[in-house]
């Protein structure tokens, strides 16, 4: 990491990622006959949640960690299938660039009731 450190810090904001992969490579699974179902990605409080299984390739979230609480459902067992998930803090500079959107992203998804409201990207390659 070329001695990249940093001090015990608050971030407001957090970048979500998922795809469903094969169990056996690793690859990103694009067979849609060969998806499992089920799991969400859910803003309790809001009502609003992402149906992982409905979208294709690698999904991409940004929200306001600091104000919206958050978890994922468990998925079904799937032999050869898995959702693979990661998420991480945002730097200070994506925070800037973001600003206020994505609670803002979030108020009207909520009066919209619309899960694709939210700064999310969905990508096959």
């Amino acid at each position: 990491m070329n001695g990249f450190k940093n001090s015990p810090h608050l971030n407001m904001y957090a970048l979500g990622g998922w795809f469903q992969a094969d169990k056996r490579t690793g690859q990103i699974q694009r067979d849609v006959s060969k998806r499992c179902t089920g799991g969400k990605f859910i803003f309790q409080d809001e009502d609003l949640w992402i149906d992982l299984y409905k979208r294709h390739g690698l999904i991409q979230v940004v929200w306001a960690s600091s104000t919206f609480a958050h978890y994922t459902d468990p998925a079904p067992n799937n032999e050869s299938i898995t959702l693979v998930c990661m998420s991480t803090q945002c730097s200070r500079r994506l925070e800037r660039l973001y600003g206020g959107k994505a609670t803002a992203i979030m108020r009207l998804a909520r009066e919209k009731a619309i899960t694709s409201g939210m700064v999310i990207q969905s990508h096959l390659n």
